[in-house]
Parts: structure tokens; sequence; C-alpha cells
């Protein structure tokens, strides 16, 4: 349950020390009382959603195996040769189902978002999902595809600069990128937030969510700062170190 005035702990996928986009990570992240769980997503040969964060993947023998040239049965065949395959995405959604939860699907892959759509309506779910990892372009696909999604704009690298040259210019031209493509928010790399950021695109409706934050003292700068969401793979960490308790 959140608390009142402290930023969204949302638990990055393999939080705890558990393996990425599994079963494990889930529970491990309810567990420790987060308020959003992370899950990375791409989409089968044939249209189905996968949890899986990178393009590929070693099967027992060592081979390559490319998630967008193979069947979601392909798919399912080939993970069971890993140490710890991947959830499917009805499990998850089956977890998450008559909680207070939000699911963050990191989408490594917007082609596959009606299907992704209609399984997330089939469990009830369409208020209690945010998108992340998409670029402008990513943005207006899934809100044309998808009306009623919640998607969040990823600032890229290299968009907001290290120094104070050119930032504040940046971060308005971020925001109008933002609005334009339907956007509810940012996501963003918390070595490039900075107040004024987090207060421009407030002001305009526009919450900050940020990334990956690990370290006490960078948790307690992003809290200071008044960002929406702390993205962490210690979720116990930071609603610790969010409550003023002692690690």
């Amino acid at each position: 349950m959140a608390l009142a005035n402290r930023p969204l702990i949302t638990a990055h996928t393999g939080c705890e020390g558990t393996p990425d986009n599994s079963l494990i990570s889930i529970d491990a992240a309810l567990a420790s009382g987060a308020d959003v769980i992370e899950v990375d997503l791409r989409v089968s040969a044939d249209g189905h959603p996968v949890l899986h964060h990178d393009s590929s993947f070693l099967d027992s023998a060592g081979r390559e195996i490319r998630i967008a040239e193979r069947s979601r049965s392909e798919l399912a065949e080939g993970f069971q040769t890993v140490a710890t395959p991947p959830a499917t995405l009805d499990q998850v959604l089956q977890r998450v189902v008559g909680d207070e939860i939000i699911l963050n699907i990191d989408l490594k892959d917007v082609g596959g978002v009606r299907e992704l759509w209609r399984q997330i309506g089939d469990f009830g779910l369409h208020q209690s999902v945010i998108f992340t990892g998409c670029d402008a372009a990513g943005a207006r696909f899934v809100n044309t595809t998808v009306p009623g999604a919640r998607v969040l704009l990823n600032v890229a690298d290299g968009e907001l600069p290290e120094s104070e040259q050119g930032y504040d210019q940046a971060v308005r031209e971020i925001c109008a990128t933002a609005a334009a493509a339907g956007c509810c928010g940012l996501n963003v790399d918390y070595r490039r937030c900075r107040p004024e950021l987090v207060t421009f695109a407030t002001r305009r409706f526009l919450p900050v969510s940020v990334w990956t934050v690990d370290h006490p003292d960078e948790m307690r700068r992003m809290y200071a700062m008044g960002v929406y969401a702390i993205t962490t793979r210690f979720p116990v960490r930071l609603g610790a170190v969010l409550s003023g308790k002692p690690e």
C-alpha cells in the first residue's frame, strides 16, 4: 500500500536478486510491498507477448534463439531448457488480479500491443497497467492502436545533457514531445534527472518516474526532488529509505 507524500516504489524485474521476468521475481516484488512491478515484453513470430528483456537467449545446448523468429510454442519449448524460465504473461496477470499493484510493462517491441491489450482485458486489468520503453513514435502507435492505454515517454540517452547548458530547452522539448504523443508521464534515467525537469514536467501534468536507483543516497536525492515513482532492484531497501527506517 502506497504511503502518502512519497514516490511510488517500482520493483525492477529481477528485484531482490531474483531472475528477471520470472515468477520468483514477481513474488519477491509482491512480498516487498512495492506499488508497481516491472516486466519486459517482446513479441513472438506469431504475434504473442513473451516476457524477456533481450532479443534472444541461449538454450541449454548454447544455440541462440531469436524471439522474433520463433513461435510462442517454440519459445516455450526453448525456455524450458534454461535454468529459470520466464513467466508467461497470463501467469503474471493472474498473480496481480485482485491486488492494488500496478504492472509496468516495458515494451521492447510495440508490434504485439493489440494482442497484449486483449490479454490484459481478459483479466480486467486495463486500469492496472502502465507501459514504458516507448519513444515518441512507439507511444503514438500504442495510443492509436489501443486507446485508453497509459504510456510513459522514455527519455533516451543524450536527450538530456549532462551539463546545465541546454538542459532547460531540452526539458521543454521533451515535455512537448510527450504531450503530442499522448503520454501520461516521463520515464527518465535518474542520472539525468534534475529539479528543473521534475518541476517543469509536473506543472504540465507529466509526472516523472526515474530508473534504476539502487543506492540509498540516490534514493533520498530522488525523493527530495519530488519524483513520482522510483524504479529499483531493491524495493525493500527503498521502502526503508522512504519511511525513514534505519537500513
